[in-house]
């Protein structure tokens, strides 16, 4: 264990006479430098006992906090249910970030039934107070259709709301908008401007997506070298997506070197990791013996989870392999239904069916 930093000018020994008079705020960041160990050992327990101290004394912050260590099993057993009940208590003492959090819980059944209804009224909440994460997340609702009367003219200005705020998400959203012209014009360069504002703060899927309009062309000058250093960026930064676009770059030596098999470790990453593009990418490796032996058994279980996951290329890919009788019984309903699939995800190949 690292040595603990001072404690300058003796700020907590302040904050700990403050709390104990009374005062909530300074309850929550005495607990916040137990949570991360500023100028204090860590200790979870003491910062949980501080946050909940907090948080009665009025904290919504501190409330907010308490939830998290909660949702996350820090210092305690993870507990969707009890941090639920902490984000709610935040939520009525006006902490915008427990609001949101409300809603992520509604959206995704976490604690409590889902229901999305009463995510979108959460992230409205949010969204009213500045809470600028709560409009970025009711934009999506807005966009899907999920909670609320899909409109994508709402979607474009709650985006746009996050974006000025400062939530890159939004920047993101928003940017995708503009790249597909849905809610508004479309135009490649205002996403491009938009992806490269949020990727240069780190938000990393924005870096992927900029990677694509390079590699494509549209929108900036056509820079596969630029792509596929973007692809990398994000996939160092945990977008899984970025891997399985990375590997495709370097599988054929488009703007890198090319390396088959750092292409199939890049697919398998991105696989595991949760992108369904990582998946087909490897499903379609196993099917041609690229890179590893061929295997059209394992190529089917790929493309079947990416299909199943709502990725139109993996289904299309697997459909083609029951429509042909490629290593596996010929299908043609099954094929067709999956083509049907694959065609309503924006696969226009797909259309004509087998």
């Amino acid at each position: 264990m690292g040595a603990t930093p001072p404690d300058d000018g003796g700020r907590l020994a302040q904050l700990e006479r403050r709390c104990h008079a009374g005062t909530a705020r300074a309850c929550a960041e005495w607990a916040y430098a137990f949570e991360r160990g500023d100028g204090v050992e860590e200790d979870l327990d003491r910062a949980r006992s501080l946050y909940e101290r907090g948080c009665a004394l009025g904290d919504g912050v501190a409330c907010t906090s308490v939830g998290m260590l909660h949702e996350r099993g820090r210092g305690v057993p993870t507990d969707s249910a009890k941090a639920l009940r902490w984000y709610r208590r935040a939520c009525t003492l006006e902490d915008m970030v427990g609001c949101n959090n409300v809603g992520v819980a509604f959206e995704r059944g976490r604690g409590t039934a889902r229901d999305d209804r009463r995510a979108a009224e959460s992230y409205q909440h949010a969204c009213d107070g500045n809470g600028m994460v709560g409009c970025a997340n009711l934009g999506m609702m807005f966009e899907r259709g999920r909670g609320v009367t899909r409109d994508l003219a709402a979607a474009f200005e709650l985006y746009a709301t996050a974006c000025a705020g400062g939530e890159m998400r939004g920047c993101t959203n928003l940017a995708v908008l503009h790249e597909h012209g849905k809610g508004t014009t479309e135009s490649p360069t205002e996403a491009a401007a938009l992806y490269r504002r949020a990727c240069d703060r780190e938000h990393y899927l924005a870096c992927n997506h900029l990677g694509s309009l390079h590699e494509r062309g549209r929108g900036v000058p056509l820079d596969e070298a630029r792509a596929a250093s973007l692809f990398q960026r994000a996939c160092d930064g945990g977008e899984m997506v970025g891997c399985a676009n990375l590997g495709a770059l370097v599988a054929t030596g488009r703007g890198i070197e090319a390396d088959v098999p750092r292409a199939i470790e890049l697919y398998r990453r991105a696989c595991e990791g949760g992108s369904m593009l990582g998946c087909t990418n490897l499903g379609t490796a196993y099917a041609r013996g690229r890179g590893v032996e061929p295997d059209i058994d394992r190529a089917v279980e790929l493309y079947g989870r990416a299909c199943d996951r709502g990725h139109a290329l993996g289904c299309h890919n697997l459909g083609i392999m029951l429509a042909s009788g490629t290593g596996v019984t010929r299908d043609h309903v099954r094929a067709g239904s999956l083509f049907a699939r694959a065609c309503d995800g924006g696969i226009e190949e797909a259309c004509s069916g087998p």
